[in-house]
């Protein structure tokens, strides 16, 4: 079976998890589904294969397989599927989500990590606790050093 086949025909991850032991199966195969090109063939937006209200437990599993990331297209790839699930995140979970991708520089060194970021902007949660999480998002990352001059 491919991961493709997982999301694509059966449909698992539309909306709340089956009951145990296969929930914790399809958890399992999360990593398969989050490598690069592995939803390639998807059609349609990946909202339509999570559905309106996916199941809570699959937003902190990628967050984790975020932090995992060993690769600009694996932090990317993953970042994809966050963005498919962004519109049921809570602002806690951007909030983490973010201090994740800014602590993994494959991701946050990443043009194609970075664009799934510029999206998950507008597909996210837009509180107040998501707006300064964006700021510090936003600040660079050496800002303190800024400004500094330095004589040779």
């Amino acid at each position: 079976m491919k991961p493709l086949d997982l999301v694509q025909t059966h449909l698992l991850f539309h909306g709340p998890l089956p009951p145990a032991p296969l929930d914790g199966i399809l958890l399992g195969r999360l990593p398969d589904i989050a490598q690069p090109d592995a939803l390639s063939g998807v059609k349609g937006t990946l909202p339509l294969h999570f559905g309106e209200k996916p199941d809570p437990r699959l937003i902190p599993a990628l967050i984790g397989l975020a932090s995992e990331a060993g690769s600009y297209e694996g932090g990317a790839a993953v970042l994809q599927i966050l963005n498919g699930v962004a519109h049921a995140m809570t602002e806690e979970q951007l909030e983490q989500l973010l201090d994740t991708a800014a602590g993994n520089g494959q991701i946050r060194g990443s043009v194609l990590g970075n664009r799934q970021i510029v999206q998950m902007k507008w597909n996210g949660p837009q509180g107040e606790r998501a707006e300064a999480a964006w700021n510090k998002w936003d600040q660079p990352e050496e800002a303190g050093s800024l400004g500094t001059v330095t004589s040779d």
